[in-house]
């Protein structure tokens, strides 16, 4: 009968071999360890010996330890994948996780962005006179007008922009997966104004992070803090009720949405999985574009 704990090192060794992000992983390897020990505390030390009460008891016992629905139920659904693997591999005889039920988790509405017109305004009142200026003005298109997330913006080498192409190759997406997205007209012209004067981050004679993007002041690959950081300085100076990067990409999905772009086409260049996740958007959208959607796509109603 297979060890509990080696189970779960085989799972998780499956599981890097999908190319999972390194904290995705790490996540996964502790928590799933603690529900070992829970487990082995239970006398289950085989995979073959647990049974749905022990689960069940696992569920409640994560409640009470003050675990937010949405946790949980992610991680309830994480447990019925890991035993129906087991199951898959011939590892137990029934699957214990089938019945398991995850906690219903309250609908949270994305937030409304801030207009494509309010966005540009900001964009073109922005001063460009020092290296950071160009570098935090190239920033803002970029997260607006292709979407990226904040780690995949700050994860950016120069020969990823095409400016000729006009396409940016985006390495370090979500899962490590790659994609190539468009490079918008405006943010192709803030890019190259950037570009033109990156050099002058360079402080040193051999510079950290040659092929970095984005530079801090000192000449380094600009990290996730300094953005964060900056983005709480430009939320002041555009009088934002919220200015964060994810928001950028929420705004450009629904600017995108709102101009009659296909939902798949905005799946594809938000990088999504599931076209229930892009299609959240849609809430942020006029009503006759959303009952448009719904004779498209009559399963995807909102």
């Amino acid at each position: 009968m297979l060890d509990i704990k080696a189970a779960i090192e085989r799972y998780i060794g499956r599981q890097e071999a999908r190319n999972l992000s390194k904290r995705t992983i790490q996540g996964l390897r502790s928590w799933l360890g603690r529900l070992a020990e829970f487990l082995i505390q239970r006398g289950k030390r085989s995979v073959a010996l647990v049974e749905f009460s022990d689960l069940e008891r696992w569920q409640v016992s994560q409640h009470r330890r003050g675990l937010s629905a949405a946790l949980l139920h992610e991680r309830t659904n994480q447990l019925k994948r890991f035993f129906a693997w087991l199951r898959e591999s011939g590892e137990i005889l029934s699957d214990p996780a089938a019945p398991l039920i995850p906690p219903k988790v309250p609908e949270k509405l994305l937030p409304a962005p801030p207009s494509a017109e309010r966005l540009q305004r900001f964009l073109d009142g922005m001063i460009t006179v020092t290296p950071i200026d160009y570098r935090n003005k190239a920033m803002v298109e970029l997260l607006w007008g292709c979407m990226l997330r904040r780690s995949e913006a700050v994860a950016l080498d120069v020969g990823d922009i095409d400016l000729i192409e006009k396409t940016v190759t985006v390495r370090c997406g979500k899962g490590s997966k790659g994609r190539v997205v468009p490079l918008p007209l405006k943010t192709g012209e803030s890019m190259k104004a950037y570009l033109a004067v990156r050099d002058k981050l360079h402080t040193k004679a051999k510079p950290a992070n040659p092929n970095a993007l984005f530079l801090s002041k000192n000449g380094k690959r600009l990290t996730a803090n300094g953005i964060q950081q900056l983005f709480r300085m430009l939320k002041e100076q555009g009088g934002f009720d919220e200015f964060y990067p994810h928001l950028l990409r929420h705004a450009g999905a629904v600017h995108l949405l709102r101009g009659g772009a296909d939902l798949r086409h905005v799946q594809e260049l938000l990088h999504h999985t599931d076209l229930d996740t892009t299609k959240n958007y849609l809430r942020l959208v006029p009503t006759d574009l959303k009952e448009a959607y719904d004779r498209c796509f009559p399963v995807l109603r909102v």
